[in-house]
């Protein structure tokens, strides 16, 4: 006989799962949730570069300014990331 499922079989099911595999669960997230950050990070870079640099579409190149300006906005992207993350590691408590 198949017994109906109650919310205290799934909070039981849930205590059961063994704290190891609990913190593999947390890593798996902790990576995950870091690559979206980074994905982020790559496609705000890219919007905001372009958007600055490239003034037309019409021809499959970049012309010599729109390649110095792509190097130069993303060369003070880095920058600035860079020197927000040591603020941020230096003002931990």
């Amino acid at each position: 006989m198949i017994k109906p499922f109650s919310n205290g079989t799934k909070q039981n099911k849930m205590s059961e799962v063994s704290e190891a595999l609990q913190k593999e669960w947390a890593r798996f997230v902790e990576q995950e949730n870091g690559k979206g950050k980074i994905n982020g990070a790559v496609h705000d870079l890219t919007s905001r570069c372009w958007d600055t640099c490239i003034r037309s579409t019409s021809t499959n190149a970049l012309d010599g300014r729109e390649k110095a300006c792509l190097q130069n906005c993303v060369e003070r992207f880095l920058d600035v990331t860079t020197h927000t993350i040591r603020r941020m590691q230096n003002s931990k408590p």
